[in-house]
């Protein structure tokens, strides 16, 4: 699949719900990734889907990580709130990073 990079953030992963406000955040899935660090890619095909890739032991880790199904995003207050069908996943933002300054970044 090849995906369009619409934005990516530095950010720390902080909690997920169910769109229904029921905290999904300690399945095995989820948990091992809470307050875990990384780059949240904001990828578009044909629907718009996020990818979280945790830092692990100062490099990023493109095997491991989060991802969704089609989803909305929105910033306020240096928190990064992710509406999917399902859940909603919440990231502390640390600061964006630009498409073409991430092969720098990945050094």
């Amino acid at each position: 699949m090849i995906a369009n990079i619409v934005k990516i953030f530095l950010c720390t992963f902080k909690n997920s719900c169910t769109i229904n406000f029921v905290p999904n955040d300690t399945d095995t899935y989820r948990a091992k990734y809470l307050n875990s660090t990384g780059t949240l890619f904001i990828l578009k095909n044909k629907r718009q889907f996020f990818r979280f890739n945790p830092i692990i032991d100062n490099q990023l880790n493109l095997n491991k990580g989060l991802h969704s199904s089609p989803d909305d995003f929105f910033i306020s207050n240096n928190e990064i709130t992710i509406k999917t069908v399902n859940s909603i996943y919440k990231f502390g933002l640390i600061k964006e990073l630009e498409p073409q300054n991430l092969q720098e970044f990945l050094r």
